[in-house]
């Protein structure tokens, strides 16, 4: 019974708090990144995930939705919907699951790396916590060395940023070259920042030298490629190397005429291309450049703000150079504009993000205290329920301890009273045999006595005359008359005996079945502790071949010449 409380006990926390296990999300992580460029998949993961939950009402189905969000908004696009989705994911989890406050905690890290390093820094190593307190071997791990020491990089703290980017390229798999170039790009921005000029150099080609080795190259790869030959051109740039600031930014321009949608991302290096040109008076190249700029901006081409401004502040100054006043104060008045546009935009954004971080905050502080007392409350409701369930158990246990006690006590007590009463009956049988056995003796000794004088009658008539016969004869009568009573007396006995006998002889028989009868008679007399000579009497044979019958069964018993034939029969 208490097996079945406590199974029931269980069963009930069960529905109560039912939750998905963390297998669950380890396998939606893995479906989601596998999906990461197919936003249609990601689509309908995250519209499974959401009927889950109205068909289930499991606010787990609910988290798994939000965080299948995070894949779906673009970070670039959806910037502020991808942040408050971070933290409604991370309010939902609550610390329930670590992938999920992980990956929560990167995914506001990562967004707030724009506006806030400090801030960002806050959430990475929130994530880096968890990770390393849940799961010190997670593929994860270097990526988020890898932000972290990106935040001290834009906070100017290079010798941190260094200690993390390498501490990141140690976590990285020797398979993982796309990564580990990647950290060696890292390195040559730190040193380069550093004007250590030569290890910059040496990092810049080494990152190079690894994207060969990776196979199929795609457009990630491709990207990432031509960036390092953008960060190599400012090094160059730096140092007055012309030939080699141009080669390496040559190079990417060529990869961008090719690739035109790709100008958004490489605004800064147009910018400083074009003011390379300007200043080596290589007004051809320079040209060229507004020629492709100018067809760039007039194309279907999306364009970010920061595009936009470089555009106009390259033909602002190309304006000016070639002395056309018109064209200076329209790019000059769209350039402010669009100054003014980002500066508001920027306090918005602002605004709007240290809103939801200090309503994020009171809210996680709300969240603590609240699940704190609904902690509390569900321990104390816990805690009476078992109290309660201990009792129950207890009483019942009680009872089945007092009931069980009761019967096994009556039964006892009954078992006691048949013990007595046969106790009395056989005390009983016993005395009626021993008196049976006493009268047997008496009655037999007073045969004897009678046989006695019978026979002494007897030798008295064959002495005496005829006169005295007819007396002795009248006498003998009388003696006669005693002896047949005394007869009468023992026959129930004998009967008795009779009985035992023919038991003896069946248990006898069947136990050794290779006993003839005459031998199982001699037996019953072995038994009855007669004498050869009584039982030659009864059988009218010598006392030789008594004993010779006697040997003879002890032989086929199995019995040794020492043992006793009587004490073993009797033990039948």
């Amino acid at each position: 019974m208490p097996n079945r409380i406590f199974l029931f006990l269980v069963f009930l926390s069960n529905v109560l708090y039912a939750d998905l296990p963390h297998e669950y999300f380890i396998e939606l992580n893995l479906k989601l990144s596998k999906a990461i460029n197919h936003k249609n998949v990601i689509n309908e993961i995250r519209k499974e995930e959401f009927q889950k939950f109205k068909n289930t009402g499991n606010e787990d189905y609910l988290l798994a939705f939000k965080y299948a969000s995070l894949y779906f908004y673009d970070l670039k696009k959806n910037g502020v919907q991808f942040f408050i989705t971070s933290n409604e994911v991370l309010k939902l989890n609550n610390g329930k699951y670590p992938i999920i406050t992980t990956e929560a905690n990167n995914s506001i890290a990562n967004y707030l790396e724009g506006f806030s390093s400090e801030i960002s820094l806050k959430y990475i190593n929130e994530a880096i916590a968890n990770e390393l307190q849940y799961n010190k071997k997670s593929n994860l791990i270097p990526h988020l060395y890898h932000l972290k020491g990106k935040l001290y990089f834009n906070l100017k703290e290079y010798n941190q940023a260094l200690y993390f980017f390498r501490l990141a390229l140690s976590h990285y798999k020797s398979s993982d070259y796309l990564y580990i170039s990647s950290m060696h790009n890292n390195f040559g921005l730190v040193f380069a920042k550093q004007k250590q000029y030569k290890k910059s150099i040496e990092e810049f080609e080494k990152s190079l030298s690894y994207l060969p080795k990776i196979q199929n190259i795609t457009e990630e790869v491709l990207d990432f490629k031509y960036l390092v030959y953008s960060n190599l051109g400012e090094v160059y740039y730096d140092l007055s190397d012309r030939k080699n600031t141009l080669y390496n930014w040559g190079k990417v321009l060529d990869y961008l005429k090719l690739n035109p949608q790709k100008v958004n991302e490489r605004s800064a290096l147009i910018f400083n291309l074009y003011h390379c040109y300007s200043n080596q008076s290589l007004l051809r190249e320079r040209d060229d450049l507004i020629i492709f700029l100018k067809k760039v901006y007039e194309s279907n081409i999306e364009h970010n703000d920061e595009f936009k401004k470089v555009f106009a502040s390259i033909l602002l100054d190309y304006s000016f150079k070639m002395g056309n006043v018109s064209d200076a104060e329209f790019y000059a008045q769209k350039l402010n504009d669009l100054n003014e546009k980002n500066a508001h935009l920027k306090k918005e954004q602002f605004a709007e993000i240290s809103n939801l971080l200090n309503k994020n905050i009171i809210e996680n502080v709300n969240q603590k205290f609240d699940y704190q007392v609904e902690r509390q409350n569900r321990k104390i409701f816990w805690m009476s329920f078992t109290f309660f369930l201990i009792i129950v158990i207890f009483v019942a246990t009680y009872i089945l301890l007092y009931n069980k006690r009761k019967k096994d006590k009556q039964l006892f007590v009954s078992k006691n009273l048949i013990s007595e009463q046969q106790k009395k009956l056989m005390e009983q049988d016993l005395l009626i045999k021993n008196e049976k056995i006493k009268n047997l003796h008496l009655n037999l000794n007073l045969k004897q006595e009678t046989e006695k004088v019978f026979l002494d009658k007897i030798k008295k008539v064959r002495k005496s005359d005829a006169e005295n016969a007819e007396q002795v004869l009248r006498e003998l009568y009388f003696d006669m008359n005693n002896l047949i009573g005394i007869d009468k007396k023992s026959i129930g006995f004998s009967d008795e005996s009779s009985a035992e006998n023919k038991q003896f002889i069946k248990l006898l028989s069947d136990k050794y079945p290779f006993l003839n009868e005459q031998e199982l008679q001699f037996c019953v007399y072995f038994r009855l502790d007669l004498s050869a000579k009584e039982i030659s009497v009864l059988e009218k044979i010598t006392d030789g071949s008594v004993r010779v019958y006697k040997s003879k069964i002890k032989s086929k018993l199995g019995l040794k010449k020492d043992e006793s034939l009587i004490e073993f029969l009797k033990s039948i």
